[in-house]
């Protein structure tokens, strides 16, 4: 087994986990050292992906080792977004986490799938023809079943045996992409596919997930949807406000998951709503999670960029200390997901003209949106949001377009005017002169 990590920390992790798994690990720092190294003798690899080997690198790894499984990992205080890690040349992918036996678990599972792929597409390599033999004693070998004497080999009925000249399949090579369907985020965008994706494969019970995005973003939409993601919304996602975090109440939640045998997810709001007493709560459910040998709960914190100045006393120094222990995962920005802007646009009309049929607003011209596009670097989710909301509201013609939108931005004024028909609304008489 060799190891290509620059890593102390997780070279003395894998050292122990290696080592009660069965295997005698050889580290090396650099591409060129373990190129030099491998002998003829099959051996698996582990490769940290911190080291970003290069396309021919991993070429001639695998030439190297024709038969050997590359296995990248990434360990979780290294991982920023489950977008970065790419499947390209790898036999399998891991997310090395801190807690011993769950990475000891990841670790196995990675090395019995890799075996059994590579070994099923090995087995033609390995079995004998079918040829007639002849043995070199007196005693004849029995012809395989499946052959004709006089008309050569065949292999066995059904059988889809692959051709000498063709090299061995690795995962992810063929495998078909599969749609990831959204409840709750706008992901028509690639980069908001892959967003979802990496929801999907984030966490697992007894982790923490931090979901950091710019000012604006949707990081409760985000939590719901990984909610969604986790359990199709089997148990509902449970939220704790920030002031009410307390240890006590967390384990008992995680009792009563790990009763019922369901696991549930935890939102417990944005950081700069955490007092310090709150983050200290948080590392000591943290701690508590890490002795559970099968936890059922999982916490989810949102940050913001930039946030940090409006942080409490002791805060950061806090979150700092349980981002490290976390899976973190950013929302991408509205400027990056041009797909998006209209689906959240058309999707907030009906939602409002569901709730409100008087509306005058049908529709949202198709300038307003290209408007919105083009100026999509000036918006976060939830000013879109509070845009398009006033100027629906406010709007007295049947469709929204440029005008409504730069007239109806958010500023003081507009915001009164909204609050004073919204307030006065059980007062018109005449509901067509009247919005909310």
């Amino acid at each position: 087994m060799h190891v290509l990590t620059a890593n102390r920390t997780t070279r003395s992790q894998l050292a122990l986990l290696l080592r009660d798994l069965g295997y005698t690990p050889t580290f090396h720092e650099d591409a060129k050292k373990l190129l030099g190294a491998l002998s003829e003798t099959p051996s698996d690899l582990l490769i940290d992906l911190s080291c970003e080997l290069s396309e021919i690198e991993l070429e001639r790894l695998k030439a190297a080792q024709p038969t050997a499984n590359l296995i990248g990992f990434q360990h979780y205080s290294e991982s920023n977004t489950g977008n970065e890690i790419k499947a390209q040349g790898y036999t399998a992918l891991i997310i090395l986490p801190s807690h011993a036996e769950r990475a000891k678990a990841r670790l196995k599972n990675a090395f019995r799938n890799s075996t059994n792929e590579s070994s099923s597409s090995r087995s033609w390599a390995t079995r004998a023809p079918f040829g007639n033999t002849r043995s070199t004693g007196t005693a004849k070998t029995p012809r395989p079943f499946g052959t004709r004497p006089s008309y050569g080999t065949r292999p066995p009925f059904g059988s889809n045996r692959p051709s000498s000249s063709s090299k061995t399949s690795r995962p992810f090579a063929n495998k078909p992409k599969v749609d990831i369907h959204a409840r709750y985020l706008a992901a028509y965008s690639p980069i908001a596919k892959d967003f979802v994706q990496a929801l999907k494969e984030g966490c697992t019970p007894g982790s923490t997930l931090v979901l950091t995005g710019e000012e604006g973003a949707e990081h409760e939409l985000a939590a719901r949807e990984f909610n969604y993601q986790f359990n199709q919304d089997a148990t509902p996602l449970h939220t704790i406000p920030s002031n009410n975090i307390c240890i006590k109440e967390l384990e008992q939640m995680e009792k009563n998951a790990n009763k019922a045998k369901q696991p549930i997810n935890c939102y417990l709001g944005r950081t700069d709503d955490f007092s310090e007493e709150s983050m200290e709560q948080i590392k000591l459910f943290q701690q508590y999670l890490d002795n559970l040998r099968n936890p059922h709960m999982q916490l989810i914190i949102a940050h913001e960029h930039g946030s940090e100045t409006c942080f409490h006393r002791g805060v950061e120094a806090s979150f700092k200390a349980v981002q490290a222990k976390a899976v973190t995962l950013t929302i991408p920005p509205l400027r990056a997901r041009v797909e998006d802007i209209a689906p959240v646009c058309h999707t907030l009309l009906g939602t409002l003209r569901c709730a409100h049929p008087f509306l005058l607003v049908h529709y949202i011209s198709n300038a307003a949106i290209e408007h919105l596009v083009e100026h999509r670097s000036e918006l976060s989710y939830a000013k879109l949001v509070r845009q398009l909301r006033n100027a629906v509201a406010l709007s007295q013609r049947n469709s929204i377009g440029v005008e409504e939108i730069k007239n109806y931005g958010e500023s003081d004024v507009v915001n009164q005017h909204l609050l004073e028909t919204m307030a006065d609304e059980q007062f018109f008489k005449d509901q067509q002169s009247a919005n909310f």
